[in-house]
C-alpha cells in the first residue's frame, strides 16, 4: 500500500484546457468539472505492453460515474456506467472490484446528456456509427464525445481476453491468442462509448470505441458489432482532457511517438483476419451448424437440438486453420407444456479447426478429448499450455449452468419457442432466463 502511495505521489497531470484559455488552479473544482474527460495513461503504451498499474478503481470514481478501460495484466474490460466498475473477465462474466483495483488505461467522466436521440433499424456496427459521426458533425468533430446507448439488441457480437503474464507482450501480439468471443441475440443492455477527435491519434484512437454490459450485469465486453431494431442514444459533450502519467522508470523506455494505429485498429475491430461484413467475421453460427449436424445427431434425437459453447481461447493467426480450443455442449430437448425437458446429450472438450471461405466459415476438424482412461492425458495434449484455464472453465460448475441457462435463452428466443424453464432427467426445473 505504501509502494501505490508513492506512486500516485509522482503521477504527472496533463491538461489540454479549450480555445478560451481558461486557467483554474483549484484542483477540486476540475477533478468535479463534468466537462472533463479523465484519461489514465495512453492508449499508445496499453499497445506496446504497460499492462502495469497507473491509476486505481477508487480514483476513477473520484473523476467521473462512466467510461471504459481495462485491468492491470489486461484482465478483462473495464464497463463503468452509474458510478459502479464493472469487470469483463474472459468468458464476459461481470465482477465488481473493490477501489483498490489497479488500471493501466481508462477514460471516465461526470456523464450528462447533451444531445438525446432514438435510433432505429440499426444493422450494424458500421451503420451505428456512420448514424453517430452525422450527430457529431453537426456539433463539432473536434471535441470530445461520451456515448451512451440502451436498448434491446436483436444481434451482439463482442470479447474479452485473458490475463496476461510478464514479460507482457505487445497488445496486437497477446489478442492473436488470447481473446474470447461471445454471439449473442435479444439482449437488452447498455453500451458504453468514446470518440476522440483525429488530433488525439498519439494518445488514444481517433473515432469511436464501445464496451457493452447486459441489464443484469451479469456479462459483457468490447464490442465489436450488433444490431437493433430501436435504441435510445445519449451523447455527452467533452471540452477539457485531463491525464495522468506514470513516472516509472520502465513506462519511460517505450517509444509512444511511434505509429500504434494499424494495430490500434486490429485490436479495436478484430478486423485483421476477416473482412468488415458481419457473416464473414463471425464463425459462431459454423461451430453451431458443425454441433447439431456432426455431434447432436448422434444421440437420440429430440425436438430441439441446441448447441452451446464454453470458448476457452482462440488462434486466429491462420484463415485457413482458426483454432478454436473449448468445452463444447450438445443437448437434445422435447417440450412439454412451458418446459424443455432434456432427452439426450453432453459435453465435448477439445479443439475445432476452422476454415474461412469467400462466404464465410467452416469447420474442417475438430481433435477430441477421449473419454475414461485416455481423458486426463488427451485433454493434456489437445489443450497443450491452455490446460490449466481449461481446468478452471469446466470445474466451475456455476459458470457451466450459466452458459447453459443464457444458451437455451438465446435458443429459445431466435426460435420464438414457447418454453420458460428447462429439466434434466430427476432433477427439478430450472427457469431459462429470458428478460
Amino acid at each position: 500500500m505504501n509502494l501505490k502511495k508513492l506512486f500516485f505521489a509522482f503521477t504527472l497531470f496533463v491538461f489540454l484546457l479549450g480555445c478560451n484559455q481558461q486557467n483554474s488552479t483549484n484542483q477540486t473544482t476540475q477533478t468535479n468539472n463534468t466537462d472533463t474527460l479523465f484519461q489514465v495513461s495512453t492508449l499508445q503504451a496499453l499497445m506496446q505492453g504497460y499492462y502495469y498499474p497507473v491509476s486505481t478503481v477508487g480514483e476513477l470514481k473520484e473523476n467521473g460515474d462512466f467510461g471504459i478501460g481495462c485491468f492491470e495484466a489486461v484482465n478483462g474490460e473495464l464497463i463503468m456506467v452509474d458510478g459502479v466498475v464493472y469487470q469483463a473477465i474472459y468468458d464476459s462474466s461481470i465482477l465488481v472490484p473493490d477501489n483498490n483495483a489497479a488500471i493501466p488505461y481508462a477514460t471516465v467522466t461526470f456523464f450528462n446528456s447533451d444531445i438525446n436521440i432514438e435510433l432505429e433499424n440499426v444493422s450494424s456496427m458500421d451503420n451505428l456509427k456512420e448514424q453517430l459521426n452525422k450527430i457529431v458533425n453537426e456539433n463539432g468533430n473536434n471535441i470530445f464525445y461520451f456515448v451512451r446507448i440502451d436498448g434491446t439488441f436483436d444481434t451482439l457480437y463482442y470479447r474479452s481476453e485473458y490475463a496476461q503474464k510478464e514479460p507482457y507482450k505487445p497488445l496486437a501480439k497477446a489478442m492473436e491468442t488470447d481473446q474470447t468471443f461471445f454471439n449473442k441475440e435479444n439482449e437488452t443492455g447498455t453500451i458504453v462509448g468514446l470518440y476522440c477527435p483525429d488530433f488525439m491519434d498519439k494518445l488514444n484512437s481517433s473515432g469511436w470505441h464501445f464496451h457493452f454490459i447486459r441489464e443484469d450485469k451479469q456479462s459483457g465486453g468490447h464490442l465489436l458489432n450488433l444490431s437493433s431494431k430501436k435504441i435510445t442514444v445519449q451523447l455527452d459533450k467533452k471540452t477539457t482532457f485531463k491525464m495522468i502519467l506514470p513516472e516509472e522508470e520502465n513506462f519511460q523506455q517505450f517509444q509512444l511517438s511511434k505509429d500504434m494505429s494499424k494495430d490500434i485498429h486490429e485490436v479495436e475491430t478484430n478486423t485483421k483476419y476477416s473482412s468488415s461484413s458481419e457473416k464473414e467475421t463471425n464463425y459462431f453460427p459454423a461451430i453451431d451448424r458443425y454441433l447439431t449436424d456432426s455431434i447432436g445427431s448422434k444421440y437420440a434425437k429430440g425436438e430441439h437440438c441446441v448447441p452451446i459453447h464454453s470458448i476457452v481461447r482462440v488462434d486466429e493467426r491462420d484463415t485457413e486453420d482458426i483454432k478454436v480450443w473449448g468445452d463444447f455442449w450438445v443437448f437434445n430437448y422435447n417440450q412439454v407444456g412451458d418446459t424443455l425437458e432434456c432427452v439426450s446429450g453432453g459435453s465435448h472438450p477439445g479443439l475445432l479447426h476452422i476454415r474461412q471461405t469467400e462466404n464465410g466459415f467452416e469447420v474442417t476438424a475438430f481433435d477430441q478429448v477421449e473419454d475414461g482412461s485416455r481423458y486426463l492425458p488427451t485433454a493434456k495434449k489437445i489443450f497443450g499450455d491452455k490446460f490449466d484455464a481449461f481446468k478452471t472453465i469446466n470445474s466451475d460448475e456455476k459458470n457451466r449452468e450459466r452458459l447453459r441457462a443464457e444458451g437455451l435463452a438465446t435458443y429459445v428466443k431466435k426460435h420464438n419457442i414457447a418454453a420458460t424453464k428447462y429439466k434434466d432427467y430427476g432433477w427439478p426445473e430450472k427457469q431459462i432466463p429470458l428478460d
